[in-house]
């Protein structure tokens, strides 16, 4: 079982932005899959009115299956829509 583990280190409110309510979170993600760890780092996210935006360079660099960045991603974006 893949356990996802996020923890907002910092929020930062956009002021002079194009797009009202825009806050950019700095994310510590970790994703382990039967106690070994695929993903420990830090992932910059883009939250506004028309959504949530990660970056996803890194997570690319370091996770090759689709299917497993899909999921982190959807887990991602999950937790940041609730953050407020």
């Amino acid at each position: 079982m893949t356990d996802y583990s996020f923890e907002i280190l910092t929020a930062t409110q956009m002021k002079g932005h194009k797009i009202e309510k825009t806050k950019d979170y700095e994310v510590k993600v970790v994703v382990k899959k039967d106690d070994k760890t695929l993903f420990n780092d830090v992932v910059k996210v883009r939250k506004n009115i028309q959504g949530v935006y990660p970056e996803i360079e890194l997570i690319n660099k370091k996770i090759k299956s689709a299917s497993a960045k899909k999921e982190l991603l959807d887990n991602l974006k999950q937790y940041i829509k609730k953050a407020r």
